[in-house]
């Protein structure tokens, strides 16, 4: 017997969950047109790798130079009846 009741929360509230959590869905929140400096994954990467990884010259250029094309926000909207486009959860 478990000391919580589970119940199942279903794929919507997984989605939502996950933008709390600041994962990004490949997709929906990033695609092959983000830098991982642009989605705010940069603390993934390990430039000090022997032998480095595909694209780290490109986002070592990116890093030093400071700028960012683009910044992956999160919003807290309180209207209840607000209408969402696209493919928010």
């Amino acid at each position: 017997k478990f000391l919580v009741d589970l119940v199942h929360a279903g794929l919507k509230t997984l989605g939502s969950l996950r933008l709390e959590k600041g994962y990004r869905d490949y997709g929906h929140d990033i695609d092959n047109t983000d830098t991982i400096i642009d989605a705010g994954l940069a603390f993934t990467c390990n430039f000090g790798k022997s032998g480095g990884f595909i694209g780290q010259a490109a986002v070592l250029q990116q890093k030093q130079a400071g700028a960012r094309k683009r910044a992956l926000l999160q919003i807290l909207v309180k209207d209840p009846d607000v209408m969402l486009y696209g493919a928010e959860v």
